[in-house]
């Protein structure tokens, strides 16, 4: 997935589709080919650069299940962002503004961390406020 480029569609699949089809190599039902993968990452209700994604809100069935550590005062908490995505997806390199806390629910995930010092070396691309990069890390 490049979102530099947007070599992806956006779709809309009832959730227990979605879990089945991230979950497959091939697909039978597909948009574009049998092979594509499948990304979710919520977002907040209307417009999306002023409401936050709060798992709670968004997704509170699901959220019942995770607890997530007291490590901060509740009323610093910032936003819940909920993804799924097929195997061997590959986020883009970004930053974020607010401390996190990833939770693997299945599978693993491989993060790569830089340090602050190193913004300036991440060729983050893009119009302004942008937080994505195009640095492979293969």
């Amino acid at each position: 997935m490049d979102f530099i480029h947007k070599n992806f569609a956006y779709r809309t699949l009832p959730f227990n589709e979605l879990i089945d089809r991230t979950t497959q190599e091939e697909q039978e039902n597909f948009f574009f080919e049998k092979t594509e993968k499948y990304y979710l990452r919520s977002l907040g209700e209307g417009d999306v650069r002023k409401n936050r994604a709060d798992i709670s809100q968004d997704f509170p069935v699901l959220s019942r299940d995770i607890t997530i550590p007291p490590f901060f005062d509740k009323q610093k908490f910032f936003s819940s962002v909920f993804r799924i995505s097929s195997r061997k997806i590959q986020l883009w390199t970004h930053y974020d503004v607010m401390d996190n806390i990833l939770i693997v629910v299945s599978g693993r995930k491989r993060v790569v961390l830089y340090p602050p010092s190193d913004a300036l070396f991440l060729y983050l691309a893009g119009q302004s406020g942008d937080s994505s990069s195009s640095v492979c890390l293969s």
